[in-house]
């Protein structure tokens, strides 16, 4: 397993092709994670008889979730990167699950499914580190989930 850069441990991140995620779906040495931020988009009323401009909420689009990950020139990050990559060519849909872990246990669970629209080396550094920065277009709203996947 690839070699951890940094302080690890805060967040745990499952991608898979199916809705039955396992611990094998895990990614590895997870840095940071941008998490999807629903908004509405914002529709024109406005008629003739409007003494002001008028809107109303339109659909809701769930935007990017971002993932960050450190990572170490060896086979399986390499194989890691491969995957993703071949994810985002192909536009499969994934099924996503994300936790914050704190001290006592999970502090917060959410599961979604998107389309991996990018993954890509980001930043090189010394030593053969280097960062791989994975974009999921979020398809749907979160949910909340309680439990990581197990075997």
């Amino acid at each position: 397993m690839s070699k951890a850069v940094g302080r690890s441990g805060g967040v745990d991140v499952y991608i898979g092709e199916s809705s039955t995620l396992t611990t094998a779906d895990r990614l590895p040495n997870v840095k940071t994670i941008g998490f999807p931020s629903p908004e509405a988009s914002e529709l024109d009323t406005t008629d003739f008889d409007s003494t002001a401009k008028e809107t109303e909420n339109g659909l809701i689009t769930y935007s990017d979730l971002t993932i960050t990950q450190h990572m170490t020139d060896d086979s399986s990050a390499t194989n890691e990167f491969d995957i993703q990559e071949a994810r985002s060519m192909s536009g499969v849909k994934v099924y996503i699950e994300y936790f914050l872990n704190g001290k006592n246990g999970i502090l917060m669970g959410r599961k979604t499914e998107g389309v991996i629209k990018s993954c890509v080396v980001n930043n090189v550094e010394m030593d053969g580190v280097y960062e791989v920065v994975t974009t999921v277009k979020v398809n749907k709203a979160t949910e909340k989930v309680t439990d990581k996947p197990s075997a």
